[in-house]
């Protein structure tokens, strides 16, 4: 038998708590898809509130996640490059020979599938190790972030200062700077309470 927890001034249960205990008490409603009943195990650590220091951090994280999810399918589905590309180049896409073409669209689906990467391992991390409240998580997202976005900025800084091209660098500081805030709002050097 399940008993709720009242977590809302009229003693209903919250949407989530429902939901995260009927994953957790009932793991094998999901299992035709080949969802493991372990993973539904990892949400039983989730069942008490976080700590105001993650539950700040957390969006912060996830916002992140998510640009860096549409940047990767914006960059997979273009068939040429993008407009800031053509001005550092100083050609029109058709003008490139084809076998550059292929590099540049090869390299374009590198970093979109390195976004996607980021924005679905952050994403994982934050709901399940990162919420349960595990210190190598809460470290590792913002790591994860700085080792992507850094080398990124970088790349884009050069491409402004050093060919006509202007490049969107401003994104790639600002998902820097909200790493390095979601770290320092979350602190987890300090221990929760």
């Amino acid at each position: 038998m399940v008993t709720w927890r009242a977590s809302s001034t009229d003693g209903r249960p919250s949407r989530s708590r429902l939901l995260r205990q009927w994953l957790v008490t009932s793991p094998h409603r999901l299992s035709f898809i080949g969802v493991p009943s372990k993973l539904w195990k990892s949400f039983e650590g989730c069942e008490r509130a976080m700590p105001l220091r993650r539950r700040t951090a957390a969006p912060f994280y996830a916002i992140n996640a998510l640009v860096s999810l549409a940047l990767g399918v914006l960059y997979l589905s273009r068939d040429r490059f993008m407009p800031y590309h053509e001005a550092a180049l100083g050609q029109p896409w058709d003008a490139i020979e084809p076998a550059l073409q292929t590099l540049l669209l090869a390299l374009m689906d590198v970093a979109g599938a390195g976004w996607i990467a980021l924005g679905v391992a952050v994403l994982m991390l934050t709901i399940f190790p990162f919420r349960r409240g595990e210190t190598w998580s809460r470290i590792l997202i913002p790591a994860l972030f700085l080792i992507f976005y850094v080398p990124t900025l970088l790349a884009t800084l050069a491409v402004l200062n050093q060919t006509p091209g202007s490049p969107p660098w401003y994104g790639n500081a600002v998902a820097c700077a909200v790493a390095v805030i979601g770290f320092l709002l979350d602190a987890p050097w300090r221990a929760d309470r």
